[in-house]
């Protein structure tokens, strides 16, 4: 598992950060990317991503960071959706 920190922005006021792991960037950036227009749901929070300005994605080492590996979520594919399911 890989560890990220997303910096959500979603205006020049308000950026918030969510921590995620999933099996890699290139896996996260694709999760990011199916659900851009839509809901991306995670066990620990969601973001309404029609409403996002821009994802910054950090990938961290938990052990050189004051985080535990259970505060991060993982990505609910299952409550996630874009505008192009509900056609």
């Amino acid at each position: 598992m890989k560890y990220f920190i997303l910096y959500v922005s979603h205006s020049q006021d308000f950026t918030q950060e969510l921590y995620v792991k999933t099996k890699s960037m290139e896996h996260l950036l694709m999760q990011i990317e199916r659900y851009a227009d839509g809901y991306l749901s995670t066990s620990k929070g969601s973001i309404h991503t029609m409403n996002v300005a821009s994802i910054f994605a950090r990938e961290v080492e938990p052990s050189l960071i004051p985080l535990k590996k259970n505060q991060f979520a993982t990505i609910n594919e299952n409550k996630s959706y874009s505008t192009k399911d509900l056609e």
